[in-house]
């Protein structure tokens, strides 16, 4: 017994110790979401707001944190969302749209889908029903009940429906119809007998201005009272223009320039109550209210006013109005109010407005009359194509003049003294500034004094909105907005993004025009025209290695540089251009691009080419081998990958192909019998190998992943005239090839890149759940020994060799947004990688229309990076304890070899 209580202890602590450790990878990752814009928002509290955007998503944000998301439903998979109904007691979202019978119960506090409700027809309008659930208007005329624990019951009534007006009092919910019928529904969905009592008071629902607490009032000021006995005219004094508003069964008000009439309404009778008097004139504000008593909002030039008047509802006394005043704010008048109640019972006024990018909330307290004024910007930046760049983060200002004045100081100053001296005025100067910056908080010398990236954490993330004609820079570090320019793109399709590092900047090409942007502000630093068409842009290197951006006109065979100067473009450059049927290569020659081979199969569509990463490393040309042998990689550099397609037999083909001579290395042809999904095809070439997913259909579901290892021959070639990176010949020794299952399907894939390529690589694998995992090469490695033991030389010959097993185990540990969600858009994403100046990382982000993501990847553990978390104190501690105790035993240590000498002698 005690052996088994030992046992969990120990499990007990083990796993305390391994959350600690876990808790470690929470801290180096963000995600930022893109919602779009928000068509209809509603403010569910003084810390909350919800609402739809035109990407069929409900999102709730929190006011208070500068209105980070709190939760946001994606409903794109269930068609057009459109509508969208709150609940009177403000818990519960019912998401609809006008062309389907399916409406989502979602929880306005979490955004958990509480039920899928199935109307009777398509839901035209959403009416409340004493808190259990809805009445639903639909197309062909009906009205259903749903209910909130999912009971779907049909109401019959005699008239088809296409509008209604809804007052519910004493259990019963009276609705007033198109045809101006009276349906009374019990609670317990009795109906009662159906009238048409309206007929002689008003000819069209649409007069109906408000129905509340069973009182109507018309367009014309008619009052209208329905009890037991039916409906009923109130006689009143009002006139026909005169605004009149309910507020309860037996109160009503109107507004005469700087006095408001109080009325009440019993027994059919329409009586004078009480005036209230202002010094300004008064205008009524539109509001909701969803506190327990009676409010009226009103607005001066100057002051907004609320009246409490639920103590009229006991009389005429005008000391029973209770006034608060506030000073005013513009989006009391233009957006959207209501009054609630907070925590401590203290009665709110939370006034909001939505203009574009930003949202202001002003919240007035009544206990205090204070206002409390809460701002944010809309995170509206949506990318609009695939088409995305991720750079270094460029230095900041301080680092620059620190480099300016070395160089200066190594210049000016020969003599140590002197170079001392000058380096002590200019530190003591910056501290200086430092300091007064500090006293004074100045935004403006943020950047001077800002932490260096030492390591090259800080990237860009750069794309276009091209719908509202921005180019945006994200930070990698903590998700905000770097810098965004306004362009004018005037109905040009974005073509792609260019870096050119040696001037900081990158190059947004257009279908007629090339724009450069400061990497540090966004700011465009030249603009380029051309009359004809960009279809194509590239990088050439010139003679002195560096890189050029060069275009592609149609219709012409000649290449457009973009240039600051007259350069010379490197020899034995090459070029391919894709169609859907085939792929043609050219020789750049100066500046002409010549035709020289051309990739065509009859019948067959090409679905897919890829080539290796422009800036891929290798650190290592071969695998050693236990008996001191090498097994060379094939490490051409100019390898293409191309997937087709038959027209007729859709089987598909692989073809690997030298773009310098366009002969074909490789072939790989599945069987007739897979049915292949075309759209799931994706591949990724790196090293020497090339990473193939797909999904079959048929015989089977199955997400396939093929790969294929590259070794040249053993023998070094001395020919001149060949291409390989290991300058032997084309022809491939041999390719080891092996198939996996991947328990997922997979959308996207990439492979990790390093500074210099020395990491083991992985494989990113983007899945259909909308999981990024990191997959070891290793274990897609296609040398795995399948039928037999492995011995020692297999362990030797590969790094973490293991036996073949074809599915590959989704492992939790390596899904990089454990705590995240991604939602896919499969015309926007895209999986950036980025190397750090640190070989054990990089910085991975995926990147589409819906959200951003990023963390840091380590594919070899962080071997050359400190955690966060470490204890830097108690290692100082550690090494002056140490000291201490080496200069305590040093005078004895030296003691007692002095008496082992003098004995020895």
């Amino acid at each position: 017994m005690r052996l088994i209580q030992n046992i969990g202890l120990l499990s007990l602590l083990s796993s305390l110790a391994f959350a600690v450790l876990f808790e470690d990878a929470f801290v180096k990752d963000w995600i930022k979401h893109s919602y779009g814009e928000i068509q209809r928002y509603e403010l569910l509290s003084d810390k909350e707001l919800i609402g739809l955007t035109n990407e069929n998503e409900i999102l709730n944000m929190d006011l208070r944190n500068g209105g980070s998301l709190n939760w946001k439903a994606a409903l794109h998979e269930f068609g057009n969302i459109n509508q969208y109904f709150l609940s009177k007691n403000r818990k519960l979202v019912y998401a609809y749209s006008t062309s389907d019978k399916r409406i989502y119960l979602i929880d306005s506090k979490t955004g958990i889908l509480q039920e899928t409700l199935f109307s009777e027809t398509v839901p035209l309008k959403l009416v409340e029903f004493f808190g259990v659930g809805v009445l639903a208007v639909g197309t062909d005329g009906s009205l259903t009940f749903l209910g909130n624990d999912g009971v779907v019951k049909p109401i019959s009534t005699d008239a088809k429906i296409r509008d209604i007006r809804v007052s519910q009092a004493d259990g019963t919910l009276y609705v007033i119809t198109d045809d101006l019928s009276l349906i009374s529904i019990t609670r317990s969905l009795d109906v009662l007998p159906t009238s048409k009592p309206f007929k002689k008071y008003i000819s069209h629902i649409n007069e109906v201005k408000t129905f509340q607490d069973n009182i109507i009032v018309t367009e014309d000021n008619k009052i209208l009272s329905i009890d037991d006995d039916g409906v009923r005219e109130v006689n009143s004094t009002l006139k026909p223009k005169q605004h009149i508003r309910v507020l309860s069964l037996e109160l009503a008000y109107s507004i005469d320039s700087k006095v408001i009439h109080f009325h009440s309404i019993t027994d059919g009778k329409f009586e004078a109550l009480v005036d209230y008097s202002f010094e300004d004139q008064i205008s009524e504000v539109d509001f909701m209210n969803y506190a327990s008593s009676e409010f009226v909002l009103l607005a001066t030039e100057s002051n907004v006013i609320l009246l409490d008047v639920s103590g009229l509802s006991l009389g005429g006394d005008i000391n029973a109005i209770q006034k608060y005043q506030f000073q005013f704010n513009s989006s009391i008048q233009t957006g959207q109010n209501y009054i609630t109640y907070d925590k401590g019972s203290n009665l709110q006024l939370i006034s909001s407005r939505l203009v574009d990018f930003k949202v202001d909330v002003a919240i007035y307290a009544a206990s205090t009359e204070s206002v409390t004024h809460l701002s944010f910007d809309l995170n509206r930046f949506n990318p609009t194509s695939s088409k995305y760049l991720m750079i270094d983060r460029p230095q900041s200002e301080g680092e620059i003049n620190k480099v300016h004045h070395l160089i200066h100081d190594s210049d000016d100053y020969h003599f140590f003294i002197s170079r001392w001296l000058a380096i002590l005025r200019r530190h003591l100067s910056q501290l200086g500034r430092l300091i007064i910056s500090k006293i004074t908080r100045s935004s403006t010398s943020h950047d001077e004094y800002a932490p260096e990236d030492t390591f090259g954490f800080g990237k860009l993330i750069i794309f276009m909105d091209e719908q509202q004609g921005y180019v945006i820079a994200i930070d990698s570090v903590e998700g905000s907005v770097a810098w965004k320019c306004k362009v004018e793109v005037k109905e040009q399709n974005m073509i792609d993004f260019v870096d050119r590092p040696a001037t900081n900047e990158v190059v947004l090409i257009l279908k007629h025009s090339l724009l450069s942007l400061d990497i540090r502000n966004g700011k465009i630093t030249n603009t380029k025209t051309f009359k004809e068409e960009i279809s194509k842009s590239f990088s050439l290197r010139l003679e002195n290695d560096e890189e050029v951006i060069a275009l592609k006109l149609a219709n012409s065979h000649k290449l457009q540089l973009f240039k600051d100067s007259e350069v010379s473009i490197k020899t034995d450059q090459y070029l391919i251009d894709q169609t859907d049927d085939s792929l043609q290569g050219f020789k750049i020659n100066d500046k002409d691009i010549i035709p020289t081979w051309k990739f065509e199969k009859p019948d067959e569509k090409v679905l897919l080419v890829k080539t290796k990463p422009m800036h891929t490393k290798t650190s290592s040309i071969g695998i050693t081998l236990s008996d001191k042998s090498v097994l060379y990689k094939y490490l051409n550099p100019n390898l293409i990958s191309i997937i087709t397609e038959g027209s007729e037999t859709k089987i598909i083909r692989y073809y690997l192909i030298d773009s310098v001579s366009g002969s074909v290395l490789y072939t790989h042809e599945h069987s007739e019998n897979e049915i292949v999904d075309s759209d799931s095809i994706q591949l990724c070439m790196d090293d020497n190998w090339i990473v193939y997913t797909f999904f079959i259909k048929s015989p089977k579901l199955e997400q396939r992943v093929i790969v294929f290892d590259l070794f040249d021959t053993m023998e070094k070639s001395v020919n001149k005239n060949l291409v390989s990176a290991l300058e032997s010949n084309t022809t491939i020794n041999s390719i080891s090839k092996k198939s996996f299952i991947f328990p997922e399907r997979i959308v996207s894939l990439a492979s990790t890149q390093t500074k210099f390529g020395i990491t083991l690589k992985s494989m990113l694998f983007l899945t259909e759940s909308g999981s990024l995992i990191e997959v070891p090469k290793f274990i897609l490695n296609s040398r795995r020994i399948a039928n037999r033991a492995l011995t020692g030389k297999d362990f030797q010959d590969d790094f973490r060799m293991m036996p073949y097993e074809p599915v590959i185990p989704k492992n939790n540990f390596q899904v990089l947004n454990h705590k995240h969600q991604l939602l896919l858009d499969s015309n926007t994403d895209q999986i950036l990688m980025k190397p750090t100046e640190l070989e054990s990382t990089s910085v991975v982000c995926f990147v589409n229309k819906f959200n951003i993501f990023c963390n840091v990847i380590q594919p070899s553990l962080s071997y050359d990076l400190l955690s966060e978390n470490f204890d830097r104190i108690k290692l100082i501690l550690t090494i002056l304890a140490l000291l201490a105790a080496y200069l305590i035993t040093k005078p004895f240590v030296f003691s007692r070899r002095l008496n082992a000498h003098w004995i020895d002698r």
